[in-house]
């Protein structure tokens, strides 16, 4: 029997999680490597931020909550390529032994209003698309 949710969602923005097919990657670079872009997968997003995966091999050093990352540009979903030149902090990492790979939570830092509107739109209208097919 499957058991519904009873709590309270705690988001302020909904998101849409993205397959492993879907191939939705961030170029993102560190303040103390401007000129080193690094590409991650994107497994989720929304108008406040989004979530990082990727292989433990391609985890950076040091990373930690408050951190600060710069993302250039968003690759795979051209809705989503107008989300770029955006401050992000990370909010949480999970980085567990027992796990192949690394998750790093970000929030968007100073994101334009309408760039927090068009991401908003693009999950709703994922999120629509979704249950049509359902």
């Amino acid at each position: 029997m499957e058991k519904k949710y009873a709590g309270s969602e705690k988001r302020k923005f909904k998101r849409i999680v993205f397959s492993a097919k879907d191939e939705v990657t961030a170029v993102v670079t560190f303040p103390e490597k401007p000129d080193d872009p690094v590409f991650y997968k994107i497994s989720d997003i929304g108008a406040g931020g989004l979530r990082f995966m990727l292989p433990k091999s391609d985890a950076p050093e040091i990373i930690s909550f408050n951190d600060t990352l710069f993302l250039h540009e968003i690759k795979g979903k051209s809705p989503l390529e107008m989300v770029a030149g955006v401050q992000l902090e990370v909010r949480w990492v999970m980085h567990h032994e027992m796990l192949d790979h690394m998750v790093i939570g970000c929030e968007f830092v100073n994101i334009a209003e309408d760039v927090s509107r068009q991401i908003d739109q693009f999950v709703e209208s994922e999120l629509t698309e979704q249950n049509l097919d359902r």
